[in-house]
This record gives C-alpha cells, structure tokens and sequence, in this order.
C-alpha cells in the first residue's frame, strides 16, 4: 500500500517544479538579443526546450492521477542498472568540464558515443554515424541558422 503513494507525490512535485523551471526558462530566454522580426534568434531553441518540458511535464501530472490507487510503480535498478546511471550522470559532469576546454564537436561526439555504447549500441558504425549526424544538426542549427557560437575549444 506505501508503494504507490510517494511516487504519485513525487511524480507530481517533479512535474509542477519542471513546469516552474520551464516557464523560468521561457521568461528568461526573451532577455536574449534579437535578429530581427523575421529570423528566428538565440530565444528559439530555448524556449522551443521550454515548451516541450512543459508539455512533458503535463503528461507525467496527468499519468500521475490516473494512475489505480492500488497500483504500484517498480523502479529496478539491479543487473547494472544503478552503475548505469551513476556512469551517465559522471559522463553528463566529464562532458561539462571539457566543453569549454576541447569544444563543441569533439566534446559532444565523445559523449555521444561513450553514452551509446553505455546504452548497449553495440555497433560502431552506426554509434559513429549517428553521433556525427546529432553533431552536425546541433553544430548548423546554433552556428549557421541562430547565428549562436558553440565552444571551439582549443583546436579551433
């Protein structure tokens, strides 16, 4: 019976506290400069991340009243499941650090494939080329469309 009730609590605590970070985000975002009326500036992508957690956020407030008084919520994380996070969110901090030291492209195609083979991607030719391409969209959205530079780190 105590099973359900902390995570029904937890869920909707965790949804209305990122639905308060979202709209902080989106507020926030219109202190950006501007590019004008007609070309989409650095506001953009953040509040388009803004929107999306709101909308995320909406669905787990709503799951979470749906959800059977009697029915409870299993969170396994055994067969390596708890070093599995503790390793992404150590990769998520190692990713940070050396941003603003190797740059954008190395930085994240280092992650991006580290976290893919964390995940179990076991080949590498697709890990590569799917890595190369996330890169490359993030790199020519922020770059060449926003008009917004990412760290070049020390090879650039």
């Amino acid at each position: 019976y105590w099973g359900w009730r902390p995570m029904k609590t937890a869920d909707r605590v965790a949804a209305i506290l990122f639905m308060l970070l979202a709209v902080y985000v989106y507020l926030e975002s219109g202190k950006f400069p501007s590019l004008g009326e007609l070309a989409e500036g650095p506001a953009f992508f953040p509040r388009l991340i803004a929107v999306a957690l709101v909308v995320l956020s909406g669905f787990l407030l709503e799951g979470s009243y749906r959800r059977l008084p009697g029915e409870r919520v299993e969170i396994n994380l055994e067969d390596g499941g708890f070093f599995r996070v503790a390793v992404a969110l150590g990769m998520g901090v190692a990713y940070i650090v050396l941003l603003p030291r190797f740059g954008f492209v190395i930085s994240t195609m280092l992650f991006l494939v580290a976290f893919m083979r964390l995940l179990a991607m076991k080949s590498w030719p697709k890990v590569l080329l799917a890595s190369a391409l996330v890169v490359a969209l993030v790199w020519g959205m922020f770059e060449l469309a926003l008009k917004v530079p990412l760290p070049a780190g020390i090879f650039m």
